[in-house]
């Protein structure tokens, strides 16, 4: 895309960052995320929820639930299919943490 100088948008950093995440590359997925960032592109509920679907896939709830306060820090407000997500991750830590 840079070669063709075309300027990704907000959604072209969904795909980026969701696609990484499903890879088990969050360290890309995060540069992408930062990316669309510094181009002046503001995130929204789908790329944060995109990013932590990616920390969801490595047990990282705690981190997912630093972003839902990035996004409200931000002005952005998590809607439901972001707080549903979450909803279950958490449920699913605990679950697993009376298993062990």
């Amino acid at each position: 895309m840079i070669e063709m100088e075309l300027k990704p948008d907000v959604g072209c950093y969904i795909v980026l960052i969701d696609n990484h995440c499903k890879s088990d590359n969050l360290q890309d997925a995060i540069g992408f995320f930062d990316e669309n960032i510094d181009s002046d592109l503001e995130p929204d509920t789908v790329t944060y929820t995109a990013r932590m679907c990616g920390y969801y896939r490595q047990g990282n709830v705690n981190r997912a639930v630093t972003l839902v306060n990035e996004m409200s820090f931000r002005g952005i407000q998590p809607d439901a299919i972001t707080m549903s997500a979450l909803h279950h991750r958490i449920l699913r830590a605990k679950k697993s943490q009376f298993r062990h």
